[in-house]
């Protein structure tokens, strides 16, 4: 199977997991390839040390960018990480959205519901709803 993302850098980090706890992890930089999304994954040392499994990790996250970049009207997808409201790091995707004439974006934080990582339909609804607000407008 060809990999769907390119290796970039890899380090280690502390992750924040609650108000008092915390634990190193190895943070891996990659790229998935058709998209260019560039993306992080963090991975616990006891699960580092097996190249194949991080390689599957890395290969599912690039292959799902892969596949919300090719969504109609997805303009650009950013990764980054912010503060839940218990004060607890979470990771999100910035998604831009244009027009179907492309005069107009739009972009929102998407935080994938938990466990629903793997299920493209909540994403695209929403890129449609966001959508459709651009095109109203553009004809308003």
């Amino acid at each position: 199977m060809a990999q769907a993302y390119t290796f970039l850098g890899s380090e280690q980090v502390t992750e924040i997991l609650g108000p008092t706890t915390s634990e190193q992890v190895q943070e891996v930089t990659a790229q998935a390839v058709k998209s260019g999304v560039v993306f992080l994954a963090r991975f616990p040392p006891e699960l580092y040390i097996y190249p194949d499994e991080v390689a599957l990790g890395l290969n599912q996250l690039a292959e799902r960018f892969d596949e919300w970049s090719a969504i109609p009207g997805v303009a650009a997808i950013a990764t980054g990480q912010d503060l839940n409201p218990a004060n607890q790091l979470r990771d999100y995707t910035e998604i831009t959205v244009v027009s179907t004439s492309g005069r107009s974006s739009d972009s929102f934080r998407w935080v994938y519901p938990v466990g629903e990582f793997q299920t493209v339909q909540p994403l695209l609804d929403k890129v449609k709803q966001v959508r459709g607000v651009l095109d109203a407008v553009e004809g308003a």
